[in-house]
């Protein structure tokens, strides 16, 4: 089965990542979620429930260009490929 992974970086707007999340949510999605560190992470795990959901344990602090080019995609897709068979990758910052 063609299986799409959306990798998403995130730091507020909690409600509007959720509309988005349903909004592209199918059988055949993954999405991996990374909130930014200096956010609250408790408020996005209780606006966004789904069961092919993941957030990104690894989380980062971003407060530059360097970390949204080069650590934050890195971690997504590391994440993203573990142990799930993805045919296609989209990020979505």
């Amino acid at each position: 089965m063609f299986r799409i992974c959306y990798l998403i970086l995130a730091h507020h707007m909690p409600r509007h990542l959720s509309r988005l999340v349903r909004t592209l949510h199918s059988e055949n999605t993954t999405f991996f979620v990374h909130i930014d560190r200096k956010a609250d992470i408790e408020v996005f795990r209780s606006a966004l429930r789904s069961d092919n959901l993941r957030f990104v344990n690894n989380r980062v602090r971003v407060n530059s260009r360097i970390s949204l080019a080069c650590k934050l995609p890195i971690n997504l897709i590391k994440e993203a490929l573990s142990g799930i068979t993805l045919h296609r990758i989209t990020c979505v910052y």
